[in-house]
């Protein structure tokens, strides 16, 4: 019995230490936090005009295979698109200032409905066997670095189909590089196709 006593009061003991670590840490990552916010919401205005904007090029785009798609890339193509993806808008605002946030905001929107309509699309067309369409819009869903699975798993399994071992091994390269949530989940998908 007293060994138990002693374990149950030295379990105690631990936990309570660990647990006000915890509170600590967590604390200093809250205080951290509101000061960074706090410098983000006093950043003056920064010029945007060198930023990547995307150019879509609508020629890859055949027409009649989506329409509801085809609308919204020649909507689109009127538009700033950003690729802002994995950037907090703490750090939005610490780098571009406060001013600019909602128009960022509108810029990686417009960016994530331009990779909707890339993964769409191709998939339209690979419905129809158009393969090497799908392929140049993929392609192009990668060059601005979309952080879409399906751009990236059905790009994989064309080059994988035609056996361009090259392209494959390219395509995991830059799947590396992505700042996405995805990057994971892409890698491993990739990963059945270069084996």
């Amino acid at each position: 019995m007293p060994y138990f006593t002693i374990f149950a009061v030295f379990f105690i003991i631990v936990f309570t230490i660990r647990n006000r670590q915890n509170i600590r840490k967590q604390a200093d990552i809250t205080d951290n936090f509101w000061k960074k916010e706090l410098e983000a919401n006093s950043t003056r205005k920064k010029d945007i005009s060198n930023l990547n904007y995307i150019t879509i090029p609508l020629e890859i785009f055949p027409s009649g295979i989506h329409r509801e798609c085809e609308e919204k890339i020649k909507a689109l193509s009127e538009k700033k698109i950003v690729n802002l993806t994995g950037i907090s808008n703490t750090d939005l605002k610490l780098t571009y200032g406060v001013a600019n946030l909602e128009f960022l905001g509108e810029c990686d929107a417009n960016f994530a409905d331009l990779v909707y309509c890339i993964g769409t699309y191709a998939t339209e067309l690979l419905k129809v066997n158009r393969i090497e369409e799908a392929r140049r819009i993929l392609e192009f869903g990668v060059s601005i670095q979309a952080d879409s699975a399906l751009i990236y798993t059905t790009l994989g399994k064309i080059y994988h189909d035609s056996r361009d071992t090259d392209r494959l091994k390219a395509l995991m390269e830059k799947a590396q590089n992505l700042n996405s949530l995805q990057k994971a989940s892409i890698i491993a998908k990739l990963s059945g196709y270069v084996n």
